[in-house]
């Protein structure tokens, strides 16, 4: 399994953990919306496992924390760039 995220520590605990159930892990810090990140990334993995199989992409930001209702069209950019970008940028 590859973990690729801007949350270090969080990634880093969490490739620990698998680690510790007898899991192969590895971490990449990798910003989503960054294209050459993402290359990166997935260079890691296919180096580290030879290649990749599947890609869960879960990576967003909220941006503004109200009512949708109430958000204008400039605060839906945002939070649409990082929900979009990367699924795009991963299947480049």
């Amino acid at each position: 399994m590859a973990l690729a995220d801007v949350q270090a520590e969080d990634g880093e605990r969490l490739r620990a953990e698998s680690e510790a159930v007898g899991k192969q892990a590895l971490y990449v810090d990798c910003d989503g919306s960054d294209a050459a990140a993402v290359e990166q990334a997935i260079a890691a993995r296919v180096e580290c496992f030879g290649r990749l199989d599947i890609v869960v992409a879960d990576a967003g930001i909220t941006g503004v924390w109200t009512p949708v209702e109430e958000l204008r069209p400039d605060e839906w950019i945002t939070p649409l760039y990082s929900a979009v970008l990367p699924h795009r940028l991963i299947v480049l």
